[in-house]
């Protein structure tokens, strides 16, 4: 996806707003208007799609006594957390996810143990975040040893970058978001303009984005039809999304 850069897609959308060698947006507000459909496009393909988008992340260690830990700095969305008791060795865990008010309900939150439940919480809850990370995870019992936490979440979007970045690697179920990202920044720069000739331009856009969807599903096409009880015996039972069928 390295045509996914502002320096590429800045003229594309100038030509497709016709408005190439215009003054009346200057570069930066291109950039601008590319951003905010390229973040458009990417929480609303990760609200349909979740599970395509996210990651794990080994969250380190636990510190000891201290209830909170920072979230990952990409942090958008948390699915679960498992934890290590062993501390060293042997496997991860899920916890159980609750919630601050819950948690100051039900749990003696001054004790100190293996942690069974978590619950995320800002920067202004008591011992929850260590000073200046905006949001954190907080784990009940308060961990009395450095347990080795794993997170699975969804990143946040970043940021389309300037130039070709060979660093930059974008989600591989974005490919081919360059023409809706396109459209879209354009869309943006027409309506900036009061252009009321915006119908050519839409369509285009609805027309890249049902392609991406399209190419999203289903991702996995040999996942089957039917949920199928192989335990009924023959001829088994199974589930087509509505009704039960079989004996």
């Amino acid at each position: 996806m390295s045509d996914l850069n502002l320096d590429t897609i800045r003229p594309r959308v100038r030509r497709r707003a016709d408005q190439v060698g215009s003054t009346f947006r200057a570069d930066a507000d291109v950039n601008d208007y590319i951003q905010l459909a390229y973040r458009e496009l990417y929480y609303y393909l990760v609200g349909r799609y979740e599970d395509y988008f996210t990651v794990s992340s080994t969250g380190g260690a636990l510190v000891p006594s201290v209830a909170g830990n920072p979230l990952p700095a990409d942090f958008f969305k948390l699915l679960s957390v498992s934890l290590r008791p062993a501390v060293t060795t042997g496997p991860y865990r899920p916890l159980t996810r609750t919630t601050l008010r819950e948690a100051l309900t039900r749990f003696d939150t001054s004790l100190t143990g293996t942690p069974t439940h978590y619950w995320l919480a800002g920067a202004e809850a008591a011992t929850a975040v260590p000073t200046g990370k905006p949001w954190g995870i907080v784990f009940y019992h308060t961990p009395d040893a450095a347990y080795q936490i794993t997170l699975v979440y969804v990143p946040a979007a970043g940021a389309v970058p300037g130039a070709v970045d060979a660093t930059r690697t974008f989600n591989p179920y974005l490919t081919g978001a360059e023409d809706y990202v396109t459209c879209a920044a354009a869309l943006k720069l027409l309506n900036d303009e009061q252009n009321p000739d915006t119908a050519a331009v839409t369509s285009d856009m609805e027309r890249a984005l049902a392609r991406l969807e399209a190419a999203l599903t289903p991702v996995d096409a040999a996942e089957p039809a039917q949920i199928v009880d192989r335990e009924a015996g023959w001829p088994w039972r199974g589930y087509d999304g509505q009704d039960w069928w079989g004996p």
